[in-house]
């Protein structure tokens, strides 16, 4: 923290015969030194000086004895030495090496001079003795200086160690001691030009560590903070009102809600915010105004009002002093709105802002800022909060009618029409972006402004289902008998828990009773997915507020019997069976080397069982997909949105008068399927029902058009297909309505994956998705759906590509329908009564939350495309496909080509609740059950999100690697045994759903309590893992769970770190931060690994999720969730770039071959002394690395160090400590 002040510094020479005499004595009267020998102690702006003798013991001098004052004066000799330096300056304490005290060395940094130990400061209780004196300093300058001296100690750095002070601040509660500085500043009716700048230091501290700091609002309100926050606010046009104060509201105070609510309770908030923002506008043009003027020389004076905006003196010659003010004023300006807009979203606020009249001044504003635009950036960035302001009025009637009455759409089409005009001005790439967000807010409050129209369907349930294991009746009476059960004596619960208790687990909180057929909860528990299976245990954790954790667990006996044969490789070994060429030809299955892919898919397609007749097998799924296509460039079409507006403008204004038609519906297909299956069975009940083997005939269609056809033709009844109806509204335009996950108790719609033939070559089809419920998306980022071809597959080029022109993503003006008291989710909850359900988040960033069944509007994703080919045979998906049958014929091919020197292993793990086998692949290499013993397990799944393709593309690179012959692959296969569950919920993979299971819930979310019943893969999984801890004692190594992300970019991890757990009890929870040693070595090997995105908190609606979940119950410290992005990167060298199959399999290589590198941490830590710190790693080799041609395309480099390498992002957190397997 201070190693920067040290070399800047004289080094003190000390003479013991010029020191005053210091009294050892602790007595006030047997000191003999007076004040004026010693001089005055401390600041005392009164009275005359004390003696330190009158001090308390903890504030007197410490004595200076004369081997401190030699050796003080010999440092002074050696202090050039750069590593005498480094070793004195406080070290940052990288997350990679261990916290604890197991780890920590027996002595601190700091040592006496006469060679004696003692104790010195942590660089915690530096930080904390800076902060207390931050907080309790009296005088303004000391308390800049020592607010710019934190500042610089949490920014001055490189930026993962800036992340890790940052939290260091956090924890050491940073924000209340500066908050608690701040109080008796504001109490100041006119502050000094010195207590503005102390406000404006601690300020910006405090801006620094609200970034990580979650809890920053609810300090400032608990301060009490906000009465003198308004008073402020009302002030802006004083000098002390400055706009890091107000930068400070809206980053620190206005974020929550709960704060613009307690503001707006402040007496005559709302009304004073309206004048100040009408004044202060006028203020703020007044200074623009007089400062071009100046900078002109068109004027030499300059008003009160532009001067009074700054602390700097004006000398009536400065220019720069000029400009200085009038920027003040504007970035005081942005702020107030800024203000205004988050105060809004408070309800109430809102309601009495519009009455206040808040409206008409925002439109002036508006218009003085847009005229501006090209001035500052400023001011464009004034204009976009402007709208979004008016974007949050609109949303109650009043303000609505408001704003049309004082022609808003008027006002927004003028504004498009102005920035369309002005699109080919030389600008610089700030602006244009600044200007497309502009546009982009202009066109969704002109949409915003427009009528709503109620969703084009009527709102039923949706044909498909599936009968649960169990009905609601047989649980209603389970769940009374298990009550009454459960109402036995303690003693008897007790003792049976402890008779069937597993070594190594938590304490019993009860045992779930059982039932015949395997269902146990209380009452509707099966349904409402909370309960644990009947022939588990329950283990349980206690929480901060004494609540229990409770996680579900199998006996020893069932584990035995479930799992034990899928570790065989322990008790028998690891032996490929030694069969010459001619036993293998007679081998079952040995000719698989000469089946197609083709063939092979087509095979598993008859097996695969699904919800809804298929009729077709998609016509991708028949190639291998192992081209190295070019990778895109992220699309960049500015125009999309206001392209979309003119669309909704001119069917606002009847000038579109096409008849619409539905030319797709799902529902009627499959009504009129079950009405001919009746038939039949009524005809020849007694015949056995037989399954129409799936075919695909795409190569004959392509080439003929359908000439009593004038529209386009859909196609959604084959595997993973989701589209449930088209309604053409143009001659070329498509509304798309997707299907919602089979049985799913909360809506989610994302996911789609259709056909489209019947085409014209060169003619743009427009196709809008109308019931996307997410509130963003990367369409809105450059990303574009995924193509495949049937002619280009024809014509040797397969594969699927990034399509599409004018993509974006906005809220359209459809609103859900009350015409019928059902809804699109499924028979479990449509005989429910209606309640009001918890929202689930799934992740603290946002990953998926939706409105749901309650849903108040929709999103559209919009996407123009010109097909190449004439009638054609296209398949359209948000993301690449990869089905459950792609995956049953990948694995066979693998094993038809094993060699002889892997150990391929494949055994069902479980079978889902539609009747599909879950498969659960060993790879190691061959060896005897000691030398198999002897290798850590590592376990990695994917796919428990249907839509979530990417998971399984990255998954599909893991295992095409790990049964490569290459260096690396042989040596992860001699140093670990991969366990892998490629696809958990193939259910939802085959029926095209795009989060749950057919139990209709997120299987990610059952992890503490499956149910073996309505969760059979989460339960065996769980089982599997519980079967290493408590039956082999042996814990995986890494677990690592792959997942796709959809309001993200590039591909990162999230871990647990008990510090930033929700719950306080994990906060003393000893650990050595293995969390992060694994992402920091993807990082380092990765092009499109983003550090910087991982996160490791552990947040309360993550506690049922298999990362959180088997971390708790099961001790697993290195227990991940790797998120990939559907979109692409923004940062290192694939920046840019949309991702594809290929960056996918490339991750997928990456993620395993840092095992080898983290196995080196591990091994070198386990070797070093008790008490040492390993040595940073050096940077990893690996043969053949993936480098992009300025082409896009790959080419491989041979050997090369990873750390010469130009795209190579280095991490200076911590290093490896030596080769594996020199």
């Amino acid at each position: 923290m201070i190693k920067f002040l040290g070399p800047r510094s004289p080094k003190p020479h000390f003479d013991s015969s010029k020191l005053p005499p210091i009294s050892r004595s602790s007595v006030a009267a047997s000191s003999s030194t007076t004040a004026s020998s010693i001089g005055k102690v401390g600041t005392t702006p009164k009275g005359s000086g004390i003696d330190e003798s009158q001090l308390p013991l903890r504030f007197r001098r410490r004595l200076i004895d004369q081997e401190e004052i030699t050796a003080i004066n010999k440092k002074k000799s050696v202090s050039k030495s750069p590593s005498r330096r480094r070793s004195n300056s406080i070290q940052e304490t990288p997350p990679s090496r261990p916290s604890s005290s197991k780890f920590r060395p027996s002595t601190q940094s700091g040592a006496s001079f006469d060679g004696k130990e003692k104790e010195g400061a942590t660089q915690d209780e530096i930080i904390q003795k800076l902060l207390l004196a931050i907080e309790f300093s009296k005088d303004e300058l000391a308390t800049i200086v020592l607010c710019r001296l934190l500042r610089g100690y949490a920014v001055a750095c490189k930026d993962p160690i800036g992340q890790r002070r940052l939290r260091r601040l956090v924890r050491l509660d940073a924000a209340n001691h500066c908050l608690r500085a701040m109080r008796p500043i504001f109490q100041d009716q006119n502050p000094s030009p010195l207590q503005i700048m102390a406000i404006d230091a601690l300020s910006l501290a405090l801006i620094h560590v609200s970034a990580k700091d979650r809890k920053i609002t609810l300090k400032v309100r608990l301060a009490g903070l906000i009465p003198f926050l308004v008073k402020r606010i009302e002030e802006a046009d004083r000098l002390w009102a400055t706009s890091t104060l107000l930068k400070l509201i809206c980053r620190c105070c206005l974020r929550s809600v709960r704060n613009a609510q307690a503001m707006g309770r402040e007496k005559n908030f709302a009304e004073k915010l309206v004048a100040v923002l009408s004044a202060y506008n006028s203020i703020e043009l007044r200074a623009s105004t007089e400062a071009t003027a100046f900078a002109s020389g068109t004027t030499s004076s300059m008003s009160y009002e532009t001067t009074s905006q700054t602390l700097l003196p004006f000398d009536g010659n400065s220019e720069f002093e000029v400009m200085a003010a009038a920027n003040e004023a504007a970035l005081k300006m942005a702020r107030l709105v800024e203000i205004l807009f988050l105060a809004a979203k408070n309800k109430r606020n809102k309601s009495v802002l519009i009455d206040r009249g808040v409206i008409p001044v925002l439109v002036k504003v508006y218009n003085s800022h847009f005229e501006r635009r090209y001035v500052e950036v400023i001011h464009l960035e004034i204009a976009f909060i402007t709208i979004a302001s008016f974007r949050q009025l609109i949303k109650i009637k009043k303000g609505k009618e408001e704003l049309i009455n004082l022609n808003g759409l008027g006002l927004c089409e003028s504004s498009i029409r102005s920035l369309r005009e002005e699109k080919n001005k030389d600008l610089k790439p700030f602006q244009v972006t600044a200007l497309v967000q502009l546009q982009d807010s202009l066109c969704a409050l002109c949409m915003r402004c427009l009528p709503a129209t109620p969703f084009p369907m009527p709102k039923r349930p949706f044909p498909l289902k599936y009968p649960l294991p169990s009905d609601r009746s047989t649980l209603a009476s389970r769940a009374a008998a298990n009550r009454k059960e459960q109402n036995s004596s303690l003693y008897n619960r007790t003792l049976r828990n402890s008779l069937t208790k597993s070594p190594q687990k938590s304490p019993v909180k009860n045992r779930v009773p059982q039932t015949k057929d395997g269902l146990t909860d209380a009452a509707d528990s099966a349904v409402d997915d909370v309960s644990p299976s009947s022939d588990s245990e329950s283990t349980g954790k206690d929480g901060n507020d004494g609540s229990m954790i409770s996680y579900s667990s199998q006996k020893i006996s069932e584990l035995n019997g479930n799992y034990h044969h899928m570790f065989a490789e322990l008790e028998s070994g690891a032996f490929p069976k030694d069969l010459s060429p001619k036993q293998r030809k007679l081998l079952p299955g040995s000719d698989l080397r000469e089946i197609s892919f083709e063939h092979l898919t087509k095979e598993k397609h008859q097996i695969t069982l699904s919800v809804g007749d298929f009729v077709k097998i998609p016509f991708p799924d028949l190639y291998e997909m192992d081209m190295d296509l070019q990778q895109q460039d992220l699309l960049s079409n500015p125009e999309s949105m206001r392209e979309a507006m003119i669309g909704e403008m001119a069917r606002f204004r009847l000038e579109n008068q096409f008849p619409q038609k539905v030319v797709f519906d799902l529902d009627r297909l499959i009504t009129a399927q079950n009405i001919v299956k009746s038939s039949t069975n009524l005809s020849n009940p007694r015949s056995p029902k037989q399954k129409i083997r799936l075919e695909n005939n795409d190569l004959e269609r392509i080439g003929h058009l359908d000439q009593n056809c004038n529209h386009l033709k859909f196609e959604s009844r084959f595997e993973s297909g989701n589209l449930r109806r088209a309604i053409q509204v143009a001659d070329y335009h498509y509304e798309l309505i997707i299907s919602p996950d089979i049985n799913q108790r909360s809506s989610h719609y994302q996911w789609f994956y259709f056909e489209v033939s019947n085409n014209k070559a060169n003619v743009p089809y427009t196709f809008e998705i109308i019931n996307c419920l997410k509130k963003t998306s990367m369409f809105s980022h450059g990303m574009q759906p995924v193509l495949f071809s049937v002619t280009e597959a024809q014509k040797g080029r397969p594969g699927w590509v990034r399509a599409g022109s004018s993509v974006c993503y906005y809220r359209n003006l459809y609103t859900p329908r009350s015409d019928s008291s059902t809804d699109d989710s499924d028979p479990v909850v449509s005989d429910k009564p209606k309640k009001k359900q918890r929202r689930s988040s799934e992740s603290s960033s946002g990953k998926d939350k939706e409105d749901g069944q309650d849903a108040k509007g929709y999103f559209s994703t919009r996407f123009t495309i010109k097909f190449r080919h004439n009638a054609d045979i296209c398949y359209i998906a948000y993301h690449y496909p990869y089905t459950y049958s792609f995956l049953q014929a990948t694995l066979e091919r693998v094993l038809s080509h094993v060699d002889p020197q892997f150990y391929f292993r494949q055994d069902k793990l479980a079978t889902s609740i539609r009747g599909n086998s879950i498969p659960l692949l060993t790879i190691t290499s061959p060896g005897s059950p000691k030398e198999i013993d002897s290798r850590e397990i590592v376990v990695y799944s994917a796919r428990v999100h249907p839509g979530e393709a990417n998971s399984s593309w990255i998954m599909h690179g893991l295992i095409k690697f790990l049964m490569s012959n290459s260096r690396e692959a042989s040596k992860l296969r001699d140093n670990f045994v991969f366990k892998i569950i490629p696809m958990l919920n193939p259910d939802g993979v085959i029926n095209g759903s795009h989060r749950c299971s057919l139990a209709g819930t997120d299987l990610n979310r059952v992890w503490d309590r499956p149910n073996a019943a309505l969760h059979p893969t989460i339960y065996h999984a769980k089982g599997l893992i519980q079967y290493m801890v408590d039956v082999l004692h042996k814990k995986p190594f890494v677990f690592v769970d792959l997942h796709g992300h959809s309001t993200k970019p590039n591909v990162f991890m999230f871990g647990n770190n008990p510090e930033e757990s929700w719950r306080m009890s994990d906060h003393s929870t000893i650990h050595n931060h293995q969390y992060i040693i694994l992402p920091e070595y993807v990082s380092q090997i990765s092009n499109g690994f983003s550090l910087r995105e991982c996160r490791f908190n552990i947040a309360k609606s993550k506690e049922s999720s298999a990362r959180v979940t088997l971390w708790r119950q099961f001790g697993i410290e290195r227990s991940y969730t790797m998120e990939s992005t559907y979109c692409g990167f923004d940062v290192g060298p694939y920046a840019g770039k949309q991702i594809g199959i290929t960056e996918h399999n490339e991750m997928g290589q990456k993620l395993v071959e840092a095992l080898l590198l983290l196995k080196n941490y591990t091994e070198g830590v386990a070797a070093l002394p008790n008490g040492m710190n390993p040595e940073p790693p050096p940077a990893p080799v690996f043969s053949s690395p993936i480098e992009r041609t300025s082409t896009g395309r790959r080419r491989s480099l041979g050997t090369t160090s990873i750390a010469s390498r130009p795209n190579f992002r280095r991490s200076n957190t911590f290093k490896s400590t030596t080769s594996l397997n020199k």
